[in-house]
């Protein structure tokens, strides 16, 4: 977590200076009360693992009382979720794992958000993580989808957009978790094509009568 003052410039260059001594002034304390924070959090995450739902409600409100609230926790549940969806690709790329712990809560979560696919993207091309780009990706993504939704395609229009998307990506540099997830596709487009023709070829093939 980066904690410190982050002054704007709509203040005035006094108030910067001012603000900016207050974060060398409490620099020290702050990466004392970072560490101490994270190592309460780990505590109070393993801990519930073995707790019961009574213990957990009664100790919510002094975890929450202490600066550790739900919302928070949940997103760590969630960097966990999409780490450990990771491992269970089989790529065990450390340097991927490495990259996406030296980001903040923040934007790991977002990370998390923007998916797999987008994160790798960013690892690969060594692009700056952003948490302003990567809010109106997620945005973007969201309102896309929305769209998408409202116009419900068929299997034939799903198809055809899977193909002029891979089409599209001929020829880039792509990360192995996108070149993986394309094999799948094009092996599940593949299945639904021999499953169409066979069930083309029973409608065709004449029934015999005894």
């Amino acid at each position: 977590m980066n904690l410190s003052i982050k002054p704007t410039s709509e203040l005035n260059y006094q108030a910067q200076q001012q603000l900016e001594d207050l974060n060398n002034r409490l620099n020290p304390y702050l990466e004392q009360y970072d560490n101490c924070r994270n190592s309460i959090v780990e505590t109070y995450r393993n801990w519930k693992t073995s707790a019961n739902k009574s213990a957990i409600e009664y100790a919510e409100p002094f975890i929450e009382e202490i600066g550790i609230s739900k919302g928070y926790l949940s997103k760590l549940n969630q960097i966990d979720k999409f780490k450990s969806n990771f491992k269970r690709l089989g790529w065990y790329d450390d340097d991927f794992l490495d990259w996406f712990d030296s980001h903040g809560t923040e934007k790991c979560y977002l990370l998390c958000k923007a998916g797999l696919d987008k994160a790798s993207e960013l690892h690969m091309s060594n692009q700056k993580v952003s948490l302003r780009n990567l809010k109106e990706y997620i945005k973007a993504k969201s309102e896309e989808t929305k769209e998408e939704t409202l116009t419900i395609p068929n299997d034939e229009d799903l198809l055809n957009r899977v193909k002029q998307r891979l089409d599209q990506d001929i020829g880039l540099d792509v990360s192995p978790f996108a070149s993986r997830l394309r094999e799948l596709i094009i092996q599940k487009m593949e299945e639904r094509e021999k499953q169409k023709r066979l069930q083309q070829l029973k409608l065709l093939t004449p029934t015999t009568t005894n």
